[in-house]
């Protein structure tokens, strides 16, 4: 079995505990879809990690025996330590130009939907006209015939959704016929994609040359000026980032105040990888930065705030630290499990056990 995370790494034991049969590295069997892994050090220090789904939990702590039981307490974190820490001011570099890059590439495609709705529901529109229609089941035996028929009505759909798009355009931005031509757009072009997906399911099966069917470019108005490749990269600007660096975790969602030393204020919220931005100073350094969390989904704190003091006059990334482990509830405070044939049994999960 392929190893989780750093548990892989080599336990080195000494003399003396290499008599205790425990000591070393389990792995979970009899859970359907979990993965979980435990490692215990001749140390009396233990690490676990499950994974079931888009949920992963982690515990280290120390591990103790007492008769057919090993109990399990975890380490947790101080609940009286400050969350939030300033690490420090970095230069600039690639890592920011990349994240800036892709928030702003997000911010042109978001500010495209908004000149053009229809670009939200295309792929809805066609999952919902294919769904529409009761296509019979393509088979190499119906194929060859089916497939020019398909590619008619593929065709027949393109020059619609064309002809949507068009008046799409010369609609006035912001009135009832704007958006019933977004409307008629979003569905014409959703009627297309799903045409234009059975021409070529088709004709593969038939083993015939591919059909030109390209995608139609949505009109100049509705494009976003280039991708991660072609976008330009942004200037150096002031960057904040909070990240758990040990645990290579960056906080979203927290609402950062950058405040400069002539009273100007500049906010914005942290992005992925726990990534803020703001302008370069004009007239007065940055002196402070303000973070705000309110409660997220899953929390095991309410709304957090720190404020620290910087000077920044230049282009730069103020790093703040965090444990991300104060915001997750632990998997436990104590695990017992029960000894049996050389396996560990967790007591309480009535199924499953580690074994090496």
């Amino acid at each position: 079995m392929r190893c989780l995370f750093a548990l892989c790494l080599a336990v080195a034991l000494p003399s003396a505990a290499r008599a205790d049969d425990l000591v070393g590295h389990y792995y979970l069997q009899g859970v359907f879809e979990t993965g979980s892994e435990l490692l215990l050090s001749a140390d009396g220090r233990y690490q676990w990690f499950l994974s079931y789904g888009a949920l992963d939990q982690q515990s280290t702590g120390r591990w103790v025996r007492s008769g057919d039981t090993v109990t399990l307490t975890a380490t947790l974190p101080a609940a009286d330590a400050p969350l939030f820490r300033f690490t420090g001011i970095a230069p600039w570099d690639v890592s920011a130009t990349l994240a800036l890059k892709d928030r702003e590439i997000g911010r042109a495609g978001e500010a495209a939907v908004l000149r053009c709705p229809f670009l939200a529901g295309e792929a809805d529109a066609a999952a919902a006209a294919r769904m529409a229609v009761d296509e019979p089941e393509i088979t190499p035996q119906t194929a060859p015939a089916a497939a020019p028929v398909a590619l008619k009505a593929a065709e027949v759909a393109r020059q619609a959704a064309e002809a949507a798009l068009a008046t799409f355009v010369q609609a006035p931005p912001r009135s009832a016929n704007w958006q019933a031509a977004s409307d008629k757009a979003r569905d014409a072009l959703g009627v297309y994609r799903a045409r234009r997906f059975r021409a070529q399911d088709l004709y593969a099966e038939a083993s015939l040359p591919m059909p030109d069917l390209p995608e139609i470019a949505p009109p100049a108005l509705c494009q976003v000026p280039g991708d991660a490749e072609t976008f330009p990269d942004p200037a150096p600007q002031i960057a904040v980032r909070v990240r758990d660096a040990d645990r290579q975790f960056g906080l979203q969602d927290a609402r950062i105040r950058f405040t400069y030393g002539d009273g100007t204020v500049a906010q914005d919220v942290t992005g992925e990888g726990g990534w803020a931005f703001a302008s370069l100073p004009k007239a007065a350094p940055l002196i402070r930065i303000a973070l705000h969390r309110d409660k997220q989904g899953g929390d095991n704190l309410a709304g957090a705030d720190a404020e620290f003091d910087v000077m920044l006059a230049r282009d730069g990334i103020v790093t703040l630290g965090f444990d991300v482990t104060r915001l997750i509830a632990p998997a436990f405070t104590t695990l017992v499990l029960t000894i049996d044939k050389g396996a560990l049994v967790p007591r309480e999960w009535g199924r499953g056990r580690y074994t090496k």
